[in-house]
């Protein structure tokens, strides 16, 4: 097909039923998750096959960690489990902001025997007083905590620019129509 302009005209037709694309005379198949830097995004925005990927690893690493346990010291151990437990929980996870907790609980969990390998505690031992002592943050509040720590780093101009173009500032000296909101510093999205 061709347009008034002479330009090449493709004629994509979406079929809903068996999830295929078809551009011309090419036909792909539509995916229900896909991956992007690590991170698995589903057609519902859900978030599900991201935690329970994100879990699985994560209860991959405490099965392999317990089998070295008695071969390293407590601290290398703690040190070992921070390391990779924390480090995969912290990756991309302002993804999960505004999940609910029923979504959370994975990861929650996985944290949680995580904290209990570092310490050496059982199964049934209270997770409140061991996340004290390893002064870890709950899942949802490192999930806040990030997404502050990247709101912060923004309002300093201390981020990479496509951050930094995204975000703007609410300030009392603009002029934008005084709000009360000017005062408060609010972040909108441009």
């Amino acid at each position: 097909m061709r347009n008034c302009n002479g330009c090449i005209m493709f004629r994509t037709v979406i079929d809903a039923s068996s999830r295929s694309l078809r551009v011309c005379d090419s036909v792909g198949d539509c995916s229900k998750v896909v991956c992007d830097l690590d991170v698995f995004f589903d057609s519902e925005m859900c978030m599900k096959h991201h935690v329970g990927k994100t879990a699985s690893a994560c209860f991959y690493h405490i099965r392999r960690l317990c089998q070295i346990r008695h071969l390293v010291s407590r601290e290398v151990l703690a040190q070992l489990v921070t390391l990779l437990m924390l480090s995969r929980l912290d990756y991309c996870n302002a993804v999960l902001a505004g999940l609910p907790a029923s979504m959370l609980a994975p990861l929650q969990h996985a944290q949680n025997a995580a904290a209990r390998l570092a310490l050496g505690l059982d199964r049934r031992s209270h997770i409140t007083t061991a996340l004290q002592k390893l002064h870890w943050l709950l899942l949802k509040y490192r999930v806040t905590f990030n997404i502050a720590t990247i709101m912060h780093q923004t309002f300093h101009h201390r981020c990479p620019s496509y951050l930094s173009d995204l975000v703007v500032f609410a300030s009392a000296g603009s002029n934008v129509r005084q709000l009360r909101s000017s005062t408060t510093r609010a972040a909108a999205v441009r």
